[in-house]
């Protein structure tokens, strides 16, 4: 983890949030720096507020790219992106979806170790190696 990572999870505790995840995209022609806030009550637009007033003068001096860039703080949403060891930790039990050789799978998280995955598709559980998977996220069925 960077220094400027370090930081930004620092204040985020401090304001009783946790820190799930940040990513520097380019899209539309823009540089995004984004911050994935999440809450055991949920995040709200105050917290994204409030925790992006706190965060952009540090980002002034820590700057998270060399380039022009638009700061944005948010919830990391429904449909979140399982990347990091701990991602997969709390979402055991959650609906997942991810793709396999380009086959496109759903199924219930059950179990996590270092290098993959147990996976309940169909009522069978499945076990899959994280070399093996691609773009791994939870989903919600409405």
């Amino acid at each position: 983890m960077s220094n400027l990572e370090n930081i930004i999870e620092d204040i985020i505790n401090q304001n009783g949030c946790e820190l799930y995840d940040t990513e520097l995209v380019s899209e539309n022609n823009q540089i995004y720096f984004r911050v994935f806030i999440t809450h055991k009550d949920g995040v709200t637009l105050d917290m994204c507020h409030k925790i992006s007033k706190i965060l952009a003068p540090i980002l002034d001096v820590e700057e998270p790219t060399s380039s022009k860039y638009i700061f944005e703080v948010s919830s990391p949403g429904i449909d979140r992106k399982l990347i990091k060891h701990k991602h997969f930790v709390k979402s055991i039990n959650d609906r997942i979806k991810f793709k396999v050789n380009g086959n496109k799978i759903k199924g219930i998280l059950v179990s996590v170790t270092k290098s993959g995955m147990g996976v309940s598709v169909d009522g069978n559980l499945i076990d899959y190696n994280f070399v093996d998977v691609t773009d791994i996220r939870t989903y919600f069925d409405w």
